[in-house]
């Protein structure tokens, strides 16, 4: 889950990198942060990257347009039969626009002569799925190793950078697909859906195509290329026995997915736009914070991470930054490695501002990482599985 923090908090279809908190591990409920030293304003980068300019910002979700409901008629852009079900996928276009919405229409059809159960998602709500997978456009940027490598997974794992999600709609204004507002706490017991032969089920997505990164003033065109969409619809097995619960081991053993794919054109933006992987390159460039991310070579103390957008708009107005002059930015990113202290009962942080535009470093604030931690068998060590594996 990604979560921005601004003076107006803002989270949007698929797009979502606003704040990032990925926690490894249990955290107790209350976590004492240790005091650090006021933040120090960076020296300028010895070889900056060339700079995206302001052309990669892009128009807001909240004003862009949705245009014309889809009809899920025709030829669709793709299709798939398996597993007694046929998955059509309808898109709006063919090109997803900068600073427009892509909807999709999710056609799933019982085509066996016997009742099909579908899969259910969270809070019984419906199992199916529709991504844009970004790996096509969106760089791995420099090969990392080591603990750099671990945090740029992290990092770039918990934003899903190289994959983001539709978010079902059900019409009406966008602002209601962006999921702006948590599920109550759910008591459902989630179960299998039944769609009887030869009946139909269409479902309604909706995607703003922009990087990952944003905030509640601006948004950043994703790079240029050919992006795969793809819908996932999860089924019992043909036959299987339909299970009172689908946490059950032989439920989930009976568990199949019928999966379809289609390309969208991304126009892309004319200045060059940063991406998530890039960013962390940057900021791994620094010496203090590299320092702080290569301190423990076993990774027992690593809490989690963060990373925070913001704009000159809505700078930091709370935390160790919000008392640097960054002035006139229009895009800013922190980036953050929280440490356990030892016996796990409080922790402490290592943090970095950057020009998201430029990846220029402008300040960081890191201190001493603990030396050594108790138990540490009781964390696990993050993946160091490579970023959009």
């Amino acid at each position: 889950m990604v979560t921005l923090k601004a003076r107006r908090p803002v989270r949007w279809a698929g797009c979502l990198i606003l704040s990032i908190a990925s926690v490894i591990g249990q955290v107790p409920a209350t976590i004492a942060q240790s005091p650090s030293p006021s933040p120090s304003p960076s020296p300028e980068s010895s070889s900056p990257p060339a700079a995206a300019g302001e052309g990669a910002l892009v128009s807001l979700p909240e004003d862009a347009p949705v245009g014309p409901l889809l009809e899920a008629s025709g030829q669709p852009s793709a299709a798939s039969v398996a597993h007694g079900l046929r998955v059509e996928l309808w898109l709006s276009s063919p090109t997803a626009d900068t600073g427009g919405w892509v909807q999709a229409v999710v056609r799933t059809t019982n085509v066996s002569k016997r009742d099909a159960w579908l899969w259910p998602g969270e809070c019984d709500q419906s199992g199916t799925r529709v991504t844009a997978d970004l790996r096509q456009v969106v760089s791995n940027g420099e090969s990392q190793a080591g603990n750099a490598e671990a945090f740029k997974s992290l990092v770039t794992s918990a934003s899903h950078a190289f994959r983001e999600e539709f978010v079902a709609w059900a019409g009406g204004e966008p602002a209601t697909a962006w999921g702006a507002v948590a599920l109550a706490e759910c008591t459902i017991q989630p179960k299998p859906h039944r769609l009887a032969s030869g009946q139909s089920r269409e479902e309604r997505f909706l995607w703003y195509p922009a990087t990952a990164l944003t905030t509640a003033h601006a948004a950043l065109a994703l790079p240029p290329g050919e992006v795969s969409v793809g819908v996932s619809v999860p089924v019992l097995r043909p036959r299987a026995e339909v299970p009172a619960s689908i946490d059950s081991r032989r439920a989930r053993r009976a568990r199949r997915t019928v999966e379809v794919a289609g390309p969208i054109q991304v126009p892309g933006s004319s200045s060059t736009s940063p991406t998530i992987p890039g960013l962390v390159d940057q900021a791994l460039l620094d010496p203090g914070f590299r320092t702080w991310v290569d301190a423990d070579s076993d990774r027992d103390t690593w809490r989690g991470v963060e990373v925070f957008a913001w704009s000159a708009d809505a700078p930091p107005e709370d935390g160790q930054f919000a008392d640097i002059d960054a002035g006139a930015r229009p895009f800013l990113v922190t980036m953050t490695l929280v440490l356990w202290d030892a016996g796990r009962s409080s922790a402490r942080d290592g943090s970095i501002l950057l020009d998201g535009l430029t990846g220029e470093v402008v300040a960081t604030d890191v201190g001493q990482p603990p030396a050594t931690v108790e138990t540490p068998s009781v964390l696990a060590s993050p993946s160091t599985t490579p970023a959009g594996s």
